[in-house]
């Protein structure tokens, strides 16, 4: 029996929403790691990788009440390596998750987790008792950096463990030191505290991720990850005690278990535009529309891995009105476009025009003909209204313009102002989607119009649905299901 976990939070912008969302499934049956691990590949994506503290508070209270323990996507490998405690990558610039600044004959590579110095680092047993830095990503300059300077001993020096929990409880995370000037301005604080000694987010282990996601997020007990010799090297989260803490397991004992499921798929394949959307309709969702800054964040973590230069969108060009549109049929206020690309007019001669991302440098969009062949990007969520809260501040600013002379291209479709419907009351002035600067106001008593002086018509709600889903349909891109569906804009 599988119980599905939502993992869309939304609600507001963190830094760490650039880890790519995940649908997770609780699986009530006993099996070994090794089983629960197939289950899962064959079944979903994987056994579940954990990438922040919202994703085991979620999954901890979805699964409370149902079991004792569950296995996660966690287990011991032969290698051990340095990592941060905050394992977003987008935190850090390139060769910042690399920056050390090791004291003479450090680390001895005997213990697992270091603390500042005199402005160098130590490498320490976790165990012990220290000072610690949080950071806090809300505030700005030095202030991010706060120094435990509780009275209470107990308090103001903990294990490193415990010191990490405390730091993702009330701020973000244990200190990340990302460049020698991070280093002197947190030198700085501990020698105005006199301060000795204290943790920092720096740490050593040999766990990796079954389906080999470089998230560095651990949530031990203390004590349990280094595991002493009784080869317990497969990672189980605790429900019943530990509050959701992990715990490490010997991997052949059987448990209940996590898999998830990848909401973004990058698939490597080399497909024209009109042949990968048809993929992805048929072994997923549709081709992904990018609604957000958020959804941006995670299709930028995905394309990462990409083999061409550019990687197809669910983003499309009306030759007849102008407009780019994207192939869920839905309006939205969200814009990244490329220098030079998809604000002006397109060249529609030769080929319809279609949206792709780049995989590398600023991974910002392009207009490009349907008929090249790149990787692509599936979505394997229902819908996309969950998608679009918050995404603007308001929906009145999203509009879209069509010039007046090109009305006379959409012939045929009725207007319906006249039909006692609130919805269709509204009017809206119909614009080319993503083009901001060619925003218009109705000024009392004038005929609004676009800055090159074009009359602008207004049209309703209804005629614009009505438009788009004729539109969609006669181009292949709406199926049967859609069409019966029908669509709606945002109000």
């Amino acid at each position: 029996m599988d119980y599905i976990i939502h993992l869309l939070h939304l609600s507001g912008f963190l830094m760490l929403s650039a880890c790519v969302p995940r649908q997770y499934h609780f699986v009530n049956e006993l099996k070994t790691w090794t089983e629960a691990q197939t289950y899962c590949r064959e079944h979903y994506t994987d056994l579940a990788t954990i990438d922040n503290q919202e994703d085991t508070d979620e999954l901890i209270k979805t699964v409370k009440g149902h079991v004792e323990r569950v296995w996660i996507g966690l287990e011991k490998s032969g290698d051990m390596k340095w990592q941060w405690s905050l394992g977003d990558t987008t935190f850090y610039r390139e060769g910042e998750m690399e920056f050390r600044n090791w004291a003479v004959d450090q680390p001895d590579n005997t213990v697992y987790c270091v603390a500042m110095k005199n402005g160098t680092w130590h490498d320490y047993k976790c165990e012990e008792v220290h000072s610690f830095i949080c950071y806090d990503e809300r505030r700005s300059g030095s202030d991010r950096y706060i120094l435990s300077t509780m009275k209470n001993e107990n308090e103001r020096r903990k294990k490193w463990r415990k010191a990490q929990s405390y730091c993702r409880k009330h701020h973000t995370d244990l200190v990340s030191v990302r460049n020698p000037t991070e280093n002197q301005d947190i030198r700085r604080i501990m020698e105005d505290a006199s301060v000795d000694a204290a943790w920092i987010g720096l740490f050593r282990d040999s766990w990796k991720w079954s389906d080999q996601s470089d998230s560095s997020f651990r949530y031990w007990r203390s004590g349990v990850s280094e595991n002493h010799g009784r080869n317990e090297n497969c990672a189980v989260v605790w429900i019943k005690r530990d509050v959701g803490q992990w715990g490490d397991w010997q991997c052949n004992d059987k448990t209940q278990f996590v898999c998830y499921e990848d909401k973004l798929v990058l698939i490597n394949d080399t497909l024209t535009w009109s042949e990968a959307l048809n993929y992805c309709r048929e072994h997923h969702v549709d081709l992904v529309s990018v609604h957000s800054e958020k959804i941006q964040k995670w299709v930028m973590k995905v394309v990462e891995k990409a083999s061409t230069a550019h990687v197809w969108l669910g983003l499309r060009h009306s030759c007849t009105l102008g407009f780019w549109f994207w192939v869920s049929g839905e309006s939205h206020c969200y814009e990244n476009w490329a220098p030079g690309n998809g604000t002006g007019v397109e060249e529609c001669e030769r080929a319809v025009r279609t949206g792709a991302v780049e995989s590398g440098g600023g991974k910002q969009w392009v207009s490009l003909p349907e008929t090249e062949r790149l990787n692509f990007i599936c979505n394997n969520y229902e819908g996309t209204s969950h998608l679009l809260k918050d995404s603007c501040t308001f929906w009145a600013g999203c509009l879209l313009t069509i010039h007046s002379e090109l009305l006379d291209d959409s012939k045929g479709y009725e207007d319906n102002e006249g039909e006692e419907d609130d919805s269709d009351n509204e009017q809206l002035a119909l614009r080319p989607v993503l083009t901001r600067s060619q925003r218009t106001v109705d000024n009392a008593g004038e005929e609004p119009r676009d800055e090159d002086g074009q009359i602008v018509r207004k049209v309703s709600r209804k005629y614009i649905q009505t438009w788009l889903k004729s539109f969609l349909r006669k181009s292949h891109i709406l199926g049967e299901e859609e069409q019966g569906r029908g669509m709606s804009l945002p109000g």
